[in-house]
């Protein structure tokens, strides 16, 4: 549940002074749960001895560090394919794999599961 603080001010006429302001807490239960999708692999590079894999998915998708992401194929994981998020920007999100360059084949995927 996410808490709120809300001021409450009550319509009062001119005359009566400056209306009174009350603080109250309201809490905000969440319904929807961010539902898992797939996105498309934009570039996969060598850094070293990591690979980095550019997403295009990222905030505006609502993406953040607390998500997980997998490498797929169609909508089945491959094994090794868990991603560590590095960095998300707006529209892109870098991971690193935990796969080798040329153990990652090509026309994959990456499947985002919420947190």
């Amino acid at each position: 549940m996410k808490r709120l603080a809300v001021a409450v001010v009550c319509a009062c006429s001119a005359h009566d002074g400056p209306p009174p302001v009350s603080n109250t807490t309201v809490t905000v239960e969440r319904d929807a749960q961010p539902a898992p999708f797939i996105a498309r692999i934009q570039k996969v590079e060598v850094s070293g001895s990591i690979v980095l894999v550019t997403i295009a998915a990222g905030t505006e998708q609502g993406i953040d560090h607390n998500w997980r992401a997998f490498l797929v194929r169609e909508t089945v994981a491959i094994d090794g394919g868990e991603l560590i998020i590095i960095r998300v920007d707006k529209r892109t999100t870098v991971a690193k794999s935990t796969l080798t360059f040329d153990q990652i084949p090509a026309n994959l995927r990456v499947r985002f599961d919420p947190p």
